[in-house]
Parts: structure tokens; sequence; C-alpha cells
């Protein structure tokens, strides 16, 4: 399958929706389980990606449109959501997922 942008926006669509049904309503022991040392748990992994949707994929995407494919990315810091250390309510977490992927 070659990559289709109005095909990839299906998926896109879809995530926060696909992530709200698989995770609200999750007992404490699922969100904050991980699968051991340097892991990060459901709550993190949500987090990770409000952090890329802001400063990651879109900002670089407009930059590649600004600056071509020649110039070097920003530095994204991956690990910026776990110096977060509030434990929010996961359903606060995926709304702001999901708002923010709406305004793309």
């Amino acid at each position: 399958m070659n990559l289709n942008f109005m095909e990839a926006i299906e998926i896109l669509e879809r995530t926060p929706q696909t992530l709200e049904n698989f995770l609200s309503g999750l007992s404490e022991d699922w969100l904050q389980c991980n699968e051991g040392k340097n892991t990060w748990n459901v709550r993190e992994v949500v987090q990770h990606l409000i952090e890329a949707e802001k400063n990651n994929w879109i900002p670089r995407l407009k930059w590649i449109i600004k600056e071509g494919e020649t110039q070097l990315f920003p530095p994204f810091e991956r690990f910026s959501h776990l110096n977060d250390t509030e434990v929010t309510e996961i359903n606060r977490i995926l709304l702001k997922f999901k708002t923010i992927r709406e305004k793309i």
C-alpha cells in the first residue's frame, strides 16, 4: 500500500476515540503498570502522544514545508512528559489529546 494523505487522515482522526474506548474506565492497576524499568505506563504513553502532537510531528511537517528536506529538524525531547509528576485522571488526559488532535 502506498501512503495516501487522505487515507492517513482516516487513522489519525480515529486515534483519540480508539484510545478512549480502550482506556476509559480501566482500574488504576491497568493504568499504572508498565513492562519494567525504563518503560512507560498508559498515562505516560498518552502524555507522550500529547507532547509529540504539540512539539514534534506537526512542527516537523511545517519545518519540511518551510525549509525543505535538507535542513535538520529542531530537537524533540521525547521524555519531557515524564517531568510532569502530577497524576491526572486518564479521561482528562484523553480529552486533552483529542482536543489537540482535532486542531490539526
